[in-house]
């Protein structure tokens, strides 16, 4: 249910509109979209699906420099399926962990995106490479998640080369890493940096709302070049969880603290609260530039 304009209402951006309004008034909006609509063949080591889907390609918790389909914001709580995309899929997996995924995504204002990729498992390590013909770009890239002794190591690398064809190019890179770690007593730790070579470095440039946009680019996971983020959870009880989320923005000098307590009422029902404080700088000024505390209960069926 949504309160408000149609045009600040998620619209499906899918080759197929599968969104609804239920009730469209002034004061009162019942928005519907399906995320999830395909059809699968399957046999042996083969899969073939058609349709709307989840293609998830990220390895990372936070950022995603790989997920060329369905790059999304953590800061967008309420969004927890993540978007689909409309694609036609052919999967092949193989032995000793290894597998190959194709992907054919049309668009009808676009142009196309067909990639590949390819996954194996050596060294303790599980390390992916793709390539693709990415709208007007090609992309290369690698992804690989581990430990380094106790502590879980993972990272994704995609490099965009741009208007490869034409006279004029703006290449970018995308790398995001991370590190956590549990300790016995259920405190668990993260902490993630991402570099995004088309980010800003100047205060004067930085928008909240490219921050708070529901779904973004690969090419452009953070406004900032440089991003930081170190999340901390502790459980309360066995129900009742904790965790503190801290995200820095290096040279536009922004930063977002989200803490949350989730409480687990039943196998079917959670409860939320979560708080998010946006934090940047102003004529010189660092101040809070939005605030916001929510009640989210989600029923799982």
């Amino acid at each position: 249910m949504m309160f408000g304009e149609n045009s600040y209402i998620s619209s499906d951006d899918g080759l197929v509109d599968l969104s609804y309004f239920i009730v469209d008034n002034t004061n009162f909006k019942m928005h519907s979209m399906i995320d999830r609509f395909w059809l699968k063949y399957q046999k042996n080591k083969i899969e073939i699906s058609i349709g709307r889907q989840r293609v998830n390609w990220g390895i990372n918790t936070i950022w995603n420099s790989n997920d060329l389909f369905n790059a999304y914001n953590f800061i967008d709580f309420d969004y927890i399926e993540r978007p689909g995309s409309d694609v036609i899929r052919f999967q092949y997996t193989g032995d000793n962990l290894s597998s190959f995924d194709l992907v054919y995504k049309p668009s009808s204002d676009q142009g196309a995106v067909v990639a590949g990729l390819y996954k194996i498992n050596k060294l303790g390590y599980d390390f992916q490479f793709l390539g693709a013909n990415y709208y007007d770009d090609i992309a290369i890239g690698t992804g690989w998640a581990g430990n380094i002794k106790n502590a879980g190591f993972k990272g994704e690398l995609t490099y965009f080369i741009e208007s490869i064809f034409g006279t004029q190019q703006k290449n970018s890179t995308s790398l995001s890493t991370s590190v956590d770690y549990s300790f016995k007593n259920g405190f668990y730790i993260l902490g993630s940096y991402l570099y995004n070579s088309n980010g800003f470095s100047d205060p004067s440039v930085f928008s909240l709302a490219s921050l708070t946009e529901n779904v973004l680019s690969p090419k452009n996971l953070m406004p900032s070049k440089n991003s930081y983020l170190i999340q901390a959870s502790k459980p309360i009880t066995p129900a009742i969880n904790s965790s503190l989320t801290i995200l820095y923005g290096k040279g536009v000098n922004f930063m977002f603290i989200s803490p949350n307590i989730t409480y687990d009422i039943n196998k079917s029902f959670d409860l939320n609260f979560i708080g998010q404080f946006f934090y940047g700088e102003v004529d010189d000024d660092f101040q809070n530039l939005l605030k916001g505390v929510y009640l989210q209960i989600r029923y799982s069926f």
